[in-house]
């Protein structure tokens, strides 16, 4: 488990990180949705999956970051985990989970499928929200095995 000072560390190392991650992740989105419009694929499935893939990505790589970062922050403790210890700190990566690893991401996602006009049967057909939940059950497990 993290203490309040480890807590602090984590969301400074990570608000560090966003600027960076944010101008990456936009770009990419960006050229991603502009490579199928000069293809003449700007309004079809094919650039849904393309968003949902650089959305995806984007959560699946801060995933990897926040575990990163906290799995240094622990391995400091050195404190033997207990499994209200394991407990805490799954609560504590949910807590950092939303604004540093999925917020951006699922807000330009559903914000392109309403654009769109996307349907509900073929925004699913992308499995974005399962590799969203997938990514951050990654981390969790990370966790338990760590």
């Amino acid at each position: 488990m993290l203490d309040r000072e480890a807590m602090q560390i984590a969301r400074n190392r990570l608000a560090a990180e966003s600027p960076k991650r944010h101008h990456f992740f936009h770009t990419e989105l960006q050229r991603a949705q502009n490579e199928l419009a000069t293809k003449g694929q700007g309004k079809s499935g094919a650039i849904i999956e393309a968003v949902a893939d650089v959305c995806a990505k984007e959560i699946e790589d801060a995933g990897d970051q926040l575990w990163e970062i906290v799995r240094d922050l622990v391995r400091e403790t050195k404190d033997t985990p207990s499994d209200e210890a394991v407990k805490a700190l799954h609560h504590q990566i949910d807590e950092l989970w939303i604004p540093y690893c999925s917020a951006d991401p699922e807000r330009q996602f559903e914000a392109i499928c309403q654009r769109d006009g996307v349907s509900p049967s073929l925004k699913n057909a992308t499995h974005f929200s399962d590799r969203s939940i997938g990514a951050r059950l990654r981390v969790h497990s990370k966790v338990d095995e760590f």
